[in-house]
């Protein structure tokens, strides 16, 4: 078996705003987020016909943190930004952004949807990215 390392950056508005990370279901990352990037980096086996699911789960936004004008326009927000998303130090970019599905309710004001994720976390919610082993095939056939 060889190993396989999954490496993004993550950074918040506000220092308020928690990054729970897991990879099939273990959590490999939580912690509270500042402004400045943070390099989180995750190594494991890389096990032939695998199936595996990296959430990156935003957790702490409350209602107060988004703040309108009388218009009902976002004037301030706290969000958090993902960034540099690497298999095996080979940059995604945009396959990340095809592949990954952010799962979410508004903050417990809406139904829940399924939207594609664009690099922003402005909700409670969850970014998954399934893909599978051996890793090298799965770049090979997805980018």
């Amino acid at each position: 078996m060889s190993e396989f390392s999954i490496d993004f950056k993550a950074r918040a508005t506000a220092a308020d705003l928690t990054l729970l990370v897991k990879l099939d279901g273990a959590v490999i990352y939580n912690a509270e987020l500042g402004t400045e990037f943070v390099d989180i980096s995750h190594t494991c086996e890389d096990v032939d016909d695998a199936e595996y699911v990296l959430e990156i789960i935003m957790q702490g936004k409350q209602p107060h943190h988004t703040v309108l004008d009388e218009d009902g326009n976002i004037i301030d927000d706290r969000i958090i930004e993902i960034a540099d998303v690497c298999l095996d130090n080979i940059p995604l970019e945009h396959t990340f952004y095809e592949l990954a599905d952010y799962t979410h309710d508004f903050n417990g004001t809406g139904n829940k949807v399924i939207e594609k994720f664009y690099g922003k976390m402005g909700c409670n919610g969850q970014v998954a990215l399934k893909f599978s082993g051996p890793i090298y095939l799965w770049l090979l056939e997805n980018m």
